[in-house]
């Protein structure tokens, strides 16, 4: 082209194979590889035309090619639901866990002061012995004052038989 001619006046048309599908271009890349074309205009005149090769080669980059992968499953909207599930149950399982260790807490310090105020109070009721209790009191206070249930279950003696027999040992003889 003359130097004189405005090359502002010119339309470049540049058109990339893949895009023409819907698709992107993507590594790999190999040298020497058609990718598109180039075409110059003015006026409806087309002055020149060629292809666009890739002049050297381009590998995949394994770090971009997850994050496009991410980012393409986390705009699906059952990913997001699915996200949004999760997050839920793991904020009421930490909400569950927070609850039973202050209940537990609560009652220790409970069992403490029923300790205290037993400790501190004269033995008396009925004959030197201590007052009846309702059969409503009997399994709280046996939960915090009689630490019982903690130790070990005795067996009778079909269930020790039943054990011997399954496991073939005695139970009871270790404790």
């Amino acid at each position: 082209m003359p130097k004189d001619e405005d090359n502002s006046s010119f339309e470049q048309k540049v058109t990339i194979y893949c895009e023409e599908n819907g698709e992107e271009l993507v590594a790999p890349v190999e040298a020497g590889e058609v990718l598109g074309e180039i075409s110059i205009e003015r006026d409806g005149v087309t002055y020149g035309q060629s292809k666009l090769v890739a002049c050297s080669s381009v590998d995949v980059s394994y770090s971009q090619l997850i994050k496009a992968q991410i980012a393409k499953t986390l705009k699906k909207p059952l990913t997001i639901v699915f996200i949004i599930i999760v997050l839920a149950l793991f904020g009421f399982y930490v909400y569950l866990v927070m609850h039973y260790r202050a209940e537990k807490k609560r009652r220790i310090k409970e069992m403490k002061i029923r300790q205290r105020a037993k400790a501190s109070q004269p033995s008396g009721g009925r004959n030197g012995k201590m007052p009846a209790r309702t059969r409503k009191e009997a399994p709280q206070e046996k939960y915090f004052d009689d630490l019982s249930y903690m130790e070990p279950k005795r067996l009778n003696k079909s269930e020790n038989d039943y054990f011997e027999e399954f496991f073939g040992r005695d139970r009871d003889s270790k404790q």
